[in-house]
């Protein structure tokens, strides 16, 4: 837990970096500010480094909209449906394309797809409400991301997150693993697991 003057200090470092982007991340943005969410936006070293995405637009005009240099900065995209995420991963302008935020079928695609340079994968639901999948075939292994450094999930269903981790062999290889929250029974099936991990929320 952080001790409250971390707490003060970390919150006040925060509130600054708000009041800042409130007031010029516009300019910062620049012309590629339009793709992206207003409060979705990431910047790194003063520079628009990717986000939650706006556009809408048709793939055929992929070419239009990769067209600005600054996606070549882009390491992290967000909230993108998953034909138009699968487009723009393996296009040469998105060079420096690290993390990805999707949802279960666009991990899917990416774990069967061809090998790529991503250092972190985060799925929105790891389990569906909707029909039945099994996260440990579909996305156990992730051979596809010889980099990958760290996972992020959430899912509604403790058990499917406990079976994961027992099975699933990229948890070896994983530094960083991000749930949110555990069980017993996820702990459990962890603690069996040491592997590469070195940081766990």
């Amino acid at each position: 837990d952080r001790s409250p003057e971390r707490s003060s200090i970390t919150d006040a470092a925060t509130a600054r970096e708000n009041k800042l982007l409130d007031e010029h991340g516009d300019t910062w943005a620049g012309a590629m500010g339009k793709w992206f969410g207003k409060k979705e936006r990431v910047f790194e070293d003063g520079f628009l480094a990717g986000g939650g995405m706006t556009w809408t637009g048709k793939r055929s005009k992929l070419d239009e909209l990769v067209a600005d240099p600054g996606w070549r900065l882009v390491r992290a995209l967000d909230n993108v449906d998953t034909e138009l995420l699968l487009a723009l991963i393996d296009r040469p302008e998105l060079c420096s394309l690290r993390t990805v935020n999707c949802n279960y079928d666009a991990a899917v695609a990416i774990a069967k797809g061809p090998e790529r340079s991503l250092e972190a994968l985060h799925v929105h639901h790891l389990s569906h409400r909707d029909h039945d999948v099994d996260p440990v075939e579909d996305l156990g292994r992730l051979a596809s991301l010889p980099a990958l450094r760290e996972l992020r999930l959430s899912s509604d269903k403790n058990a499917i997150v406990a079976t994961y981790f027992a099975e699933a062999p990229v948890i070896e290889r994983v530094q960083r693993l991000v749930v949110g929250e555990f069980d017993a029974s996820m702990l459990d099936a962890l603690g069996k697991r040491a592997g590469a991990l070195r940081e766990l929320e």
